[in-house]
């Protein structure tokens, strides 16, 4: 019984520290939207340097994963833009104001192949 117990506790540990910050993990990329968000509203990161760290974890990723079909760069960076300016200017925000995402394939987006 203590075995079984002193291995599952080893497992537990090992699962706390492969996501806890507590053991010096950087923020990104396994921060949570809550804390992202908090990050933003509290203006310790900009929503453009969140924006600039996904797209270097999409360009170190995408040749291995091919996760992604079409990156509109260009369209995150100009979005994380004005969503930095609505922070900065005091403009209330919406709950995932800053908070870059990824739209499915499937799913039709104007502009988009």
């Amino acid at each position: 019984m203590q075995v079984g117990y002193r291995i599952w506790h080893a497992l537990d540990l090992c699962l706390w520290c492969a996501y806890s910050r507590a053991y010096g993990m950087d923020f990104f990329p396994y921060g949570t939207i809550t804390e992202i968000t908090r990050e933003i509203r509290s203006k310790n990161i900009s929503p453009v340097e969140i924006v600039e760290l996904h797209l270097k974890r999409i360009e170190a990723l995408q040749p291995k994963l091919n996760a992604f079909v079409h990156l509109d760069t260009a369209g995150a960076r100009e979005q994380a833009r004005a969503a930095e300016n609505s922070v900065t200017g005091g403009t209330q925000l919406e709950a995932l104001h800053g908070i870059p995402l990824s739209v499915k394939s499937c799913i039709d987006v104007a502009g988009w192949p």
